[in-house]
C-alpha cells in the first residue's frame, strides 16, 4: 500500500496500524479491508485515515517521525530528517581539499600541537570520515562551521 493507515487515538495523536492486522476500534473488529473498501469519509468516523507518505529527498534519512492535522484538516506525515553522512576520504584528497581552500597549514599546526594519538590519525590513518573526533575538532580549533567542513568533504571526494 502506498499509504499509511493511523488511527487518532485522541486529539492529534495518531498510531500507525500494521499492513494487513484486523482493527480493534471502539470494542469493534473490522477485518483490515476496510481500509480498501470503506469511503474516506467512513474511515474518518472511524478516526482512521489513509495518510500520503512524506517524500525522503536521496541525500536525507529518516530520523523521526509524526502525523499532524493540517489548517485543512488532512492527516499529514511529518519527518524529521538529516543529511546523510558524506563518504570518507582518502588522506591525499583531505590534503589536496585542504590546500585548496588554504587551510592545510593551519590544520597541520593544530595537529602537531596535540598528543601522539590525534598525530598518528593525522599521518596514518587511510581514510577520514566526516564525523571522526578528529575532523571535529580540527573544525573547532580553526572556528569552522558544519557547512564549511562539509563543504570540505564535498571538494575532497571530487579530487
Amino acid at each position: 500500500m502506498d499509504k499509511i493507515v493511523v488511527r487518532e487515538t485522541s486529539t492529534n495523536v495518531f498510531e500507525i496500524l500494521p499492513y494487513g492486522q484486523s482493527i480493534r476500534n471502539d470494542g469493534v473488529l473490522h477485518p483490515w479491508q476496510i481500509v480498501e473498501l470503506w469511503s474516506d469519509v467512513q474511515l474518518a468516523a472511524e478516526k482512521i485515515y489513509k495518510v500520503t507518505r512524506a517524500v525522503v529527498p536521496g541525500d536525507k534519512f529518516v530520523v523521526s517521525q509524526s502525523f499532524v492535522r493540517n489548517a485543512q484538516g488532512v492527516v499529514e506525515q511529518v519527518l524529521t530528517l538529516r543529511s546523510k553522512p558524506l563518504a570518507p576520504v582518502t588522506p591525499r584528497q583531505i590534503r589536496l581539499a585542504l590546500t585548496q581552500i588554504g587551510l592545510r597549514q593551519q590544520v597541520e599546526d593544530y595537529v602537531n600541537a596535540q598528543d601522539i594519538i590525534v598525530q598518528d590519525s593525522w599521518h596514518y590513518s587511510t581514510e577520514f570520515e566526516r564525523n571522526h573526533p578528529l575532523m571535529l575538532a580540527c573544525k573547532r580549533a580553526l572556528g569552522k562551521t558544519d557547512e564549511e567542513l562539509d563543504a570540505l568533504f564535498v571538494l575532497a571526494a571530487s579530487l
